[in-house]
C-alpha cells in the first residue's frame, strides 16, 4: 500500500507541475517542459499497472490525495490552452493571407503603372 501511495503522490506532483505550466499566459508558458513531464507521468502509470495491490485501495488513496479533482483541472486547462492556441493560429493564418493579398495587389498595380508610362 505504501508503494502505491508513493506512486500516486508522485503522479499528483507531476499533475501539479503540469497545472502550473498550463496556468501561465500563452507567451510566458514553457511548453517544452510538458513533454518530459507527460513521459514521466506515463512511466508512473506503467509502474502502477505492474504493481500488485488491492483494487479497493486505489480509489481510496486517489480520493485522499485529491487526484480526481486535479485530473479534471488538468484536462480543462489542456482544453482551454488548445482552444486559445487554435484561435491564435487562425488569427495568424488570416493575417498572413491578408498580407499576401496586399502584397500581390501592390505588385499588380506597379505593372499596370509601368504599362501606362
Amino acid at each position: 500500500m505504501s508503494e502505491l501511495k508513493s506512486l500516486l503522490l508522485e503522479y499528483k506532483n507531476i499533475n501539479e507541475k503540469l497545472i502550473d505550466i498550463l496556468s501561465q499566459d500563452l507567451e510566458n508558458s514553457n511548453y517544452d517542459e510538458l513533454e518530459p513531464l507527460l513521459s514521466e507521468k506515463q512511466q508512473v502509470i506503467n509502474s502502477i499497472n505492474v504493481l500488485s495491490y488491492n483494487r479497493r485501495e486505489f480509489p481510496i488513496i486517489a480520493k485522499e490525495l485529491n487526484i480526481p479533482s486535479s485530473e479534471e483541472l488538468l484536462n480543462s486547462l489542456f482544453l482551454e490552452k488548445k482552444e486559445l492556441l487554435k484561435e491564435k493560429l487562425i488569427a495568424l493564418k488570416q493575417s498572413k493571407a491578408a498580407s499576401n493579398e496586399y502584397h500581390s495587389n501592390f505588385y499588380r498595380n506597379i505593372y499596370f503603372i509601368n504599362d501606362k508610362a
